[in-house]
């Protein structure tokens, strides 16, 4: 019985820690008040017309998966934002469809909604996935990866991690 315990412990142990393996290092962006830790071995880069720093990933089967962090004024309730937004997306892109809108907690606990939206773009089946948090001062921060609809099951557990350790900087 013993053995079997000690067994259970160490699987869970290593299963917590090899999930953790898959952030890398803390990075800090003053200009916008949070620190995130991005998947492993991505790249940062700065992209015309982003706010702040972005992360890409390795190109698998032609496709690059990105992180960026944008933020906005927003008017309202947390939930009345996502509405808007997820409007304004369709807006765009007729064809998305837009579920898995569940309420989301980082590690420090900080809780706001994460949802998933599929579409094709220049023929690429594209999986984007959203995660959005509110400051008091009317400041909504969404935290958006994307990745080919091929690749997303190998990543989607990554992204989430990753998100869960945003946190607001002072």
């Amino acid at each position: 019985m013993k053995k079997i315990s000690f067994l259970l412990i160490f699987i869970f142990v290593f299963s917590i820690l090899a999930v953790y393996a898959q952030v890398g290092s803390r990075h800090f962006e003053h200009s916008g008040n949070y620190s995130i830790c991005p998947p492993r071995g991505w790249t940062p880069d700065n992209l015309p017309g982003s706010t702040y720093t972005i992360f890409t990933g390795p190109t698998v089967n032609g496709f690059t998966p990105s992180m960026n962090v944008e933020d906005e004024v927003y008017r309202g309730t947390l939930a009345d934002h996502i509405d808007n937004s997820i409007n304004q997306l369709r807006t765009y892109i007729p064809d998305a469809k837009i579920s898995g809108r569940e309420v989301f907690r980082t590690t420090s606990g900080l809780s706001g909604f994460t949802y998933f939206m599929v579409f094709n773009m220049a023929g690429i089946d594209m999986h984007i996935v959203q995660y959005v948090f509110t400051t008091a001062n009317q400041r909504s921060y969404i935290i958006t990866y994307g990745a080919s609809v091929d690749t997303i099951r190998n990543l989607q557990h990554i992204f989430d991690e990753s998100a869960r350790t945003f946190e607001f900087i002072r």
